[in-house]
């Protein structure tokens, strides 16, 4: 068989500016989502196998479907950019000779890639925890990564992982960042960030900073996880946090129910276009831990019972019918989630970004703070907030950061003007 080899692991690294979220310029042809048709024999199988533990009539409709698959190598690139590698490696493995040994191959060589990847996440996790946060007494919670998977997921599956998400205190960002540039860690938005001033500007600006290990591994540290609605405020997610037993270390977690309402804000901005997504809630809702009456409280605690509902019920019309599972959606903000979920699929990458510009998801559960001229004051604020390019290009010490405010349209027109050069 050709065309079947080792492709890349790690996928394409996502843009730490977040310059996607900004409205279309120009827009071609292109950039419109295609129009939906049938899934795929190869969209079947990825569906299939984004799960935990098949039953026998879902391996059975496995082997079935790659008894018709023509492109094994766009199958396993497909499966790489989905995020879920190792489940497609652990089901095509049990489905017998049907699958080409080239493919197995070239998956497995993948798989073993993205252990190797997890050990060094899992690594890195627990020398955040001995050496940074504990030291400095911060409260801090890790969410997703890691620490979904050493909870959840079944001894040996590994997750794909793109970085570490970890939630901390707002105030405690310049100590944290004064510590980690002592452990050799740098932040890749450029060298005027690899200093407490740097640190200074997000802590009162952005409210996140990005991390890179000595080892290359990204980390997200962030202050708050809603700043738009304001749904999850960081101090409860931080007193509520439970601990874990991770690589030999007491770790903070989110409870399973908190965790669940983050899964489905987070993956639905994203348009659950990424399916490691549906093994999270598989090993989730297969958890000692899952109750779906706290999971549902939980969700109307914090404006969120539409999202999460809809989650858990995309995941079981999936796991029911993998080859329509529109089918099984009655209700209508189902159904237009499935429908931009099967776009994506289509489409790639660039239909979600079409999708997360044109079209929100959020505010459908929304229980607004504040006024709506509150709401409109900050919001506009936002927009003449100081950003991480005025720093770059003109790093003040805390004390000046007020100039940005006057300085930020001239420095703005600055960049236009070389970025035309």
């Amino acid at each position: 068989m050709s065309g079947i080899g080792c492709i890349g692991g790690g996928g394409r690294r996502r843009q730490l500016d977040d310059d996607d979220r900004a409205p279309p310029k120009n827009r071609t042809p292109s950039d419109n989502p295609p129009t939906l048709r049938l899934l795929t024999i190869n969209q079947q199988i990825l569906l299939l196998c984004a799960r935990v533990r098949l039953n026998a009539e879902q391996r059975d409709r496995l082997i079935a479907l790659c008894g018709e698959v023509n492109d094994w190598a766009g199958l396993i690139q497909d499966a790489q950019f989905r995020m879920i590698i190792p489940q497609v490696y652990r089901h095509l493995s049990a489905a017998g000779p049907v699958v080409p040994a080239a493919a197995l191959e070239a998956l497995r060589e993948q798989t073993v890639r993205l252990n190797m990847r997890s050990l060094q996440f899992t690594a890195l996790q627990r020398q955040l925890v001995t050496e940074v946060f504990q030291p400095l007494n911060v409260p801090y919670v890790f969410v997703k990564g890691v620490s979904l998977s050493a909870v959840y997921y079944p001894r040996g599956m590994a997750r794909a992982l793109r970085d570490l998400d970890v939630l901390i205190p707002r105030d405690a960002m310049i100590a944290v960042a004064e510590r980690l540039l002592t452990l050799g860690f740098s932040q890749p938005l450029g060298q005027a960030f690899n200093h407490a001033h740097g640190a200074a500007f997000q802590q009162r600006f952005s409210g996140m900073m990005n991390w890179v290990s000595p080892q290359g591994l990204l980390i997200e540290i962030k202050s708050e996880f809603d700043s738009e609605h304001q749904r999850f405020v960081t101090d409860d997610l931080l007193n509520q946090a439970q601990t874990h037993p991770i690589a030999g270390v007491k770790t903070h977690v989110l409870p399973t129910a908190t965790l669940c309402a983050y899964l489905a804000y987070h993956h639905l901005w994203h348009r659950l276009a990424r399916l490691h997504w549906l093994v999270d809630i598989d090993a989730i809702t297969a958890h000692k831990s899952f109750d779906h009456q706290a999971i549902m409280a939980r969700a109307e605690q914090l404006n969120l019972p539409t999202m999460v509902a809809s989650m858990l019920r995309i995941h079981q019309a999936i796991a029911l019918s993998p080859d329509n599972p529109g089918a099984r959606l009655e209700n209508a903000y189902d159904q237009v989630i499935w429908q931009g979920m099967e776009a994506c699929l289509v489409g790639g990458y660039h239909t979600e970004r079409y999708l997360r510009r044109a079209m929100s998801v959020r505010g459908v559960d929304q229980t607004t703070r504040g006024t709506p001229l509150q709401r409109w004051m900050k919001k506009t604020a936002r927009r003449f907030s100081p950003t991480v390019d005025d720093f770059s290009h003109l790093p003040l010490p805390p004390g000046w950061h007020f100039a940005y405010y006057l300085l930020r349209p001239p420095l703005w027109a600055l960049r236009k003007i070389r970025s035309k050069c």
